[in-house]
């Protein structure tokens, strides 16, 4: 029988050769040269060289526009930009590999979208105050789960991290919501988002922003967006004056949606005092309080029927200089 030679690749001793040479290299110079790979390359570094895969977890933290993360009884899923979708369930290698992979990584946003109780999100919780990031928006169910984010948010460093709470449900789940926000440690940079999925949104008065959590919003954020909020006419005048005694350096600005009757009454409150100057363009209606730098702005026109059975106007206080 005739014997057939098997010819050898010769990029097979081209990659033995390169691995070869790589590893003799500086370690700061191979930290470089892996430092200037995208997040597919880094993907596949190190598969047939153990010291190489060592390398370029040391190299330097993964960094990436954006991780979005879906945690669900029925299957989890980590999209990240430039890196193909990641699936796995509960307790298995594919989840293992995905927190090995993305632990310690940086990102502009972080989004995290669970509708499981804590007990189930232990490891994702551990898991995510190891990433860090400029945004954090977690979209949670507000029926459900309330009783988790206080682990999701513990430990995280907001001084330069911007946390958005977009929050769904039925609209029954305010004493709940109001209970949470009404405990939030400071965060300089807040943002609140509704999406309640029945009649029952059109009502103000099932939004959990009260006069209680507004005022404690004010006092524990710099810069906030809180959406809807149920506050009478005297809840506004204390947010207000909270706005006034604001000193700390720093941008100071709240906005949020409220009923006409409650901002019309401020208003009327604040004309009574002759420190306070109302400018009225027809379009904008601003009142200001000039020894204090605090003022208040509003649209001359009631908006966002859409949203509520009442009138709503969008109100930003802010410090200026």
């Amino acid at each position: 029988m005739m014997k057939h030679d098997r010819k050898r690749d010769p990029s097979i001793d081209s990659d033995h050769q390169c691995m070869d040479h790589l590893d003799t290299l500086p370690t700061n110079i191979l930290h470089k040269l892996i430092d200037l790979l995208n997040v597919e390359e880094r993907l596949n570094l190190g598969l047939s060289c153990k010291k190489l895969h060592e390398f370029e977890r040391s190299a330097g933290k993964r960094r990436f526009k954006c991780i979005r993360i879906s945690w669900k009884e029925s299957g989890r899923r980590i999209k990240a930009s430039r890196v193909p979708v990641i699936f796995f369930v509960k307790g298995s290698d594919e989840e293992t590999r995905a927190f090995e992979f993305f632990r310690d990584c940086t990102t502009e946003l972080l989004s995290v979208e669970t509708l499981e109780n804590e007990k189930c999100t232990k490891s994702l919780t551990a898991f995510c105050k190891t990433i860090k990031c400029r945004n954090f928006v977690v979209k949670c169910n507000g029926n459900d789960d309330t009783d988790i984010l206080p682990s999701l948010l513990d430990g995280r460093d907001f001084n330069d991290c911007k946390l958005l709470l977009d929050w769904k449900g039925d609209g029954s789940c305010a004493n709940r919501v109001r209970k949470f926000l009404q405990n939030l440690p400071l965060i300089p940079n807040l943002a609140l988002g509704w999406s309640w999925w029945s009649s029952k949104w059109r009502l103000i008065s099932n939004y959990p922003i009260d006069d209680a959590t507004l005022l404690h919003l004010v006092k524990n954020t710099q810069v906030a967006s809180v959406g809807i909020g149920c506050c009478t006419t005297q809840g506004l005048v204390d947010v207000f004056k909270v706005m006034e005694q604001w000193s700390l350096p720093g941008e100071k600005k709240i906005t949020f949606l409220a009923s006409k009757a409650a901002v019309s009454g401020l208003c009327a409150i604040l004309a009574e005092d002759t420190e306070y100057t109302i400018h009225d363009n027809r379009f904008l209606i601003c009142i200001k309080h000039e020894r204090t730098k605090t003022a208040l702005s509003y649209p001359a026109r009631s908006t966002f029927p859409e949203l509520s059975v009442v009138p709503l106007f969008s109100v930003k206080m802010y410090k200026y200089r």
